[in-house]
C-alpha cells in the first residue's frame, strides 16, 4: 500500500469540514487543508489561497482547530507561496 496516504480537502466551513474528514479518518494517515488552490472557482468559494488573506485568518484558525480537535490523525496545511513577503 502507499502509505503515508493523506487526504486534502478545501473549504472554509469548520463543521462541514470536520465532518468529511471524519468520513476518510480511519484509512490515512493525515488529513491536509488546502490553502494553495489559486483556480477562479476557488475565489468563488472562498477557499485555497484565498484564505490567506489576512482577514481570512481566523477563519483558517478556527478551520485548523476544530479538525485537529476532533480527529485523531495529524492535520496539516499546504499554502500558497506569495510573490513577496509583504502578501
Amino acid at each position: 500500500a502507499d502509505r503515508p496516504l493523506v487526504a486534502q480537502f478545501c473549504g472554509n466551513e469548520p463543521d462541514e469540514l470536520v465532518a468529511a474528514a471524519r468520513l476518510v479518518e480511519t484509512h490515512v494517515d493525515a488529513v491536509d487543508l488546502n490553502l494553495g488552490c489559486p483556480q477562479a472557482r476557488a475565489k468563488e468559494g472562498v477557499y485555497g489561497a484565498y484564505l490567506l488573506d489576512d482577514h481570512h485568518w481566523p477563519r483558517v484558525f478556527a478551520i485548523v482547530d476544530a479538525l485537529a480537535a476532533a480527529l485523531s490523525v495529524p492535520v496539516t496545511c499546504k499554502v500558497r507561496l506569495c510573490d513577496s513577503l509583504d502578501q
